[in-house]
């Protein structure tokens, strides 16, 4: 979870991109308009189909004249479900 705040005096818009697979945004995504103090959580999930390292960007566009661009960048890491083993006593 990230959390997007306005420090501003003014209503901030702008809107959370989508994410290509295995990344995902499970909400707070889309557009949004924030009013002063206000702040947005975006949630992001990630579901590997493989093992293996996997780089995304999470995108962030708004009216904010000094940083109308952020850019997140999300890594995960997908591995192998190991065998489960039981002992006895």
């Amino acid at each position: 979870t990230l959390f997007l705040r306005n420090i501003g005096a003014a209503p901030l818009a702008g809107s959370v991109e989508s994410l290509s697979p295995p990344f995902q945004v499970l909400s707070g995504g889309g557009h949004f308009v924030l009013p002063p103090g206000q702040r947005l959580a975006v949630v992001v999930g990630f579901t590997p189909a493989a093992p293996g390292t996997v780089i995304s960007t999470l995108v962030i566009d708004s009216t904010d004249p000094d940083q109308p661009g952020v850019y997140v960048q999300l890594e995960g890491e997908g591995t192998t479900q190991g065998d489960e083993c039981a002992t006895a006593p």
